[in-house]
C-alpha cells in the first residue's frame, strides 16, 4: 500500500487508516507513508525566527471558482511519532528516515547549532519515509495515547 502525503490531511482518527491498511494487506505486505516531517530543521528554524507556522506546509488553499477547497494539512508528524503509530497498528518498521527538499537546504547551517546544545541531528529532514511490514502476530493499539486524548 502506498500511502503517500495523505497521513496529515486527515482531520480525525488517523489510525483508522493505519488499521484500514492493516486489514486489507496480507501477513508480510507492506506499507510505504510518506509525510512531512515537523521535526525537520525547518521546522526548526520556523520556531527560532518566531514569524512563521513551524509546519512545512501550513498555508490555506484558496477556493476554487466551485468554492470548494482541499483539506489542508490538518497535524504534521515528528519522524518518532510515525513509526509509534505504525507500530501501534500492527507492522514492523523496516526503514524509517527523512529526506531534505532542496527549497529548504539553507536551514542546514542550523544543525551544529543543535549537536552543540544536546539535540539529536537524526531525521530533521522535510519529508519523512516509512516503510512497514504487516506482522499478523503483533497487537493493536487502537488509540495510541501520543495521538488521543482519553
Amino acid at each position: 500500500i502506498l500511502a503517500t502525503e495523505i497521513i496529515e490531511h486527515m482531520t480525525h482518527d488517523p489510525m483508522w487508516m493505519l488499521l484500514e491498511s492493516r486489514r486489507v494487506l496480507a501477513d508480510g505486505g507492506y506499507l510505504l507513508i510518506s509525510t512531512p516531517n515537523i521535526g525537520s530543521i525547518t521546522s526548526v528554524a520556523k520556531t527560532l525566527e518566531g514569524r512563521d507556522n513551524p509546519q512545512i506546509f501550513f498555508k490555506y488553499e484558496r477556493p476554487g471558482p466551485d468554492g470548494g477547497s482541499e483539506i489542508g494539512h490538518v497535524r504534521e508528524y515528528t519522524t518518532h511519532e510515525l513509526g509509534k503509530a505504525v507500530k501501534a497498528a500492527g507492522f514492523d518498521v523496516e526503514r524509517l528516515f527523512t529526506t531534505f527538499i532542496a527549497e529548504f537546504l539553507g536551514h542546514e547551517k542550523l544543525l551544529p547549532f543543535l549537536a552543540l546544545n544536546g539535540y539529536s541531528t537524526e531525521n530533521r529532514g522535510e519529508q519523512t519515509w516509512c516503510l512497514a511490514r504487516k506482522n499478523a502476530s503483533l497487537p493493536v493499539e487502537r488509540y495510541p495515547p501520543f495521538l488521543y486524548e482519553a
